[in-house]
């Protein structure tokens, strides 16, 4: 690793993200700022194939929207509005100074087939211009991850999480509607905000979940 940033790596859920430009042996080290401190420290690494990761903004408010590759691990519907998000999906951003990583117009809703995850150094990582609903695929609960990003799931207007297990972790804020509600239901979320876990002007309603 050619440069490390460790202002921003203590607490609960912190997350650095790099990525290697060629096959080879790579090492990580870490060590404690004193001697006469003691606490403990968990080192997690996890290694993302290239082909199966997107980066950068995925903005469907752009005209036109984005189009996936061949092998890309999700689709846009743009009649519907509907975001799919195929399992084994990962998106990656290491920008600090990026805005929004996932951008969705009014009425939007992203399906998470399976397992999907979401690493975002940036502002937030999944944000709608109005109104956002986040479920799962068929019977079966879907899982979404996402890692950093100040403010994990952000909507103009409501937010509905349903038939998903959402898990969040090394931001600020959750879940957050800006002009109105949030609801919960036959969900988990799993999370380690600083700040805030739900955020709402209006009603948050909560039913049947975790």
């Amino acid at each position: 690793l050619e440069s490390f940033n460790d202002n921003n790596m203590s607490g609960k859920g912190e997350a650095a993200y790099y990525t290697v430009p060629e096959d080879g042996v790579y090492y990580l080290a870490f060590e404690g700022y004193d001697e006469d401190v003691i606490g403990l420290c968990r080192l997690e690494a996890e290694l993302l194939p290239a082909e199966s990761i997107a980066t950068g903004t995925l903005d469907f408010t752009a005209d036109p929207a984005p189009v996936p590759g061949a092998d890309a691990l999700w689709s846009w519907d743009e009649e519907s509005k509907t975001l799919t998000l195929k399992d084994g999906f990962a998106l990656y951003n290491d920008d600090p100074d990026l805005g929004d990583l996932i951008l969705l117009p009014d009425d939007a809703t992203v399906v998470v087939e399976g397992s999907a995850t979401v690493y975002n150094a940036g502002y937030r990582s999944i944000a709608s211009e109005g109104s956002l609903t986040i479920r799962g695929a068929g019977a079966e609960t879907a899982n979404l991850e996402i890692v950093g990003g100040d403010c994990a799931i952000y909507a103009d207007d409501d937010v509905i999480v349903t038939g998903s297990t959402v898990s969040a972790s090394g931001g600020d804020v959750v879940i957050y509607s800006y002009d109105g509600g949030v609801r919960i239901e036959n969900s988990t979320i799993t999370a380690a905000p600083y700040y805030m876990l739900i955020g709402a002007s209006g009603d948050v309603d909560i039913v049947d979940s975790n």
